[in-house]
């Protein structure tokens, strides 16, 4: 056991010393993934079936339509999005500085067309934010947020960042297209993230996934559930119905679930993985993803 620590300890030094690339497969697509630093080794790993699964079903209809990763991390989604069609236009946002270096990374090794990056967070107004790291190892950027308290756990440093809302992305770099399908992943800033999105998803009525977490402990549960309140609202306003997104034990994805109380969901099986869809496409996503109970 002790040699056997030892190896392990000595692998992960050379990963750190050393940037190199390694082939994988997924969805029969061959990519190169990037190991800069031990950044990467996410990509590595099959993970979320379930979005290349709702991703296959939504991707071929998007025609000139274009996708819009607002949290794109390390390009977990980018890799699903290219894996299922190479034709999509992907629009994605980053504001951490060293996950947009590690994007650029992977771009290029991989030659992907279609396909820019953006180094800000989305909100309501134009302006500067911080972004809070909670774990100084942290190379990912997975426990960053816009919101101090998001995490149970002590902040090991932040950053300046640029926010903007997509209504200046939609008239300067979209080229009159649509969105087709917003996927936000954003730590706790859902919110305010969607209101720096409404003008643009009011006017392209774009199929949207979301990751909602659950408040992590008393002291934010009051804030977080009148935050879910706040988003329910403002989706009604703009005509969307909500869906809770069920998943097989293995990970695939088995259907979906209306919801009416978005704050008071509670069911933990499934994760927490929604879609937002507008009434003018219920019709539509109902018959590409079967209703079905928890």
């Amino acid at each position: 056991m002790i040699i056997k620590q030892q190896i392990v300890g000595l692998l992960k030094g050379v990963v750190r010393r050393f940037n190199f690339a390694i082939p994988v497969t997924r969805n029969h697509v061959r990519f190169l993934i990037p190991l800069i630093r031990q950044m990467g080794t996410q990509n590595i790993r099959k993970t979320e079936p379930w979005m290349t699964d709702l991703l296959s079903k939504l991707l071929p209809d998007l025609q000139d339509q274009i996708f819009v990763d607002i949290g794109a991390n390390l390009g977990q989604t980018l890799l699903k999005v290219k894996s299922v069609s190479s034709r999509v236009d992907y629009y994605g946002f980053e504001p951490n500085p060293a996950c947009c270096y590690y994007l650029e990374q992977l771009i290029a090794v991989n030659r992907f067309d279609k396909t820019l990056v953006f180094p800000v967070a989305i909100a309501e107004e134009i302006g500067v934010a911080t972004l809070y790291i909670h774990h100084s190892n942290d190379t990912a950027g997975s426990s960053a947020s816009l919101l101090k308290d998001f995490k149970n756990e002590e902040i090991s440093f932040q950053k300046m960042i640029p926010v903007f809302n997509l209504t200046y992305f939609s008239d300067h770099y979209f080229d009159g297209r649509p969105v087709g399908v917003l996927k936000m992943d954003v730590e706790g800033a859902e919110l305010e993230t969607l209101k720096g999105s409404k003008e643009t998803i009011a006017s392209d009525l774009p199929i949207i996934i979301c990751e909602l977490l659950p408040p992590i402990n008393e002291v934010v549960k009051t804030e977080t559930l009148e935050k879910k309140r706040q988003i329910q609202q403002l989706l009604e306003v703009l005509d969307y119905r909500m869906y809770k997104i069920v998943k097989e034990p293995m990970g695939t994805i088995a259907g979906i679930r209306e919801l009416f109380d978005l704050a008071g969901e509670t069911v933990r099986s499934n994760g927490w993985d929604y879609l937002f869809v507008p009434n003018a496409k219920t019709g539509y996503i109902e018959r590409k993803l079967k209703q079905v109970d928890e």
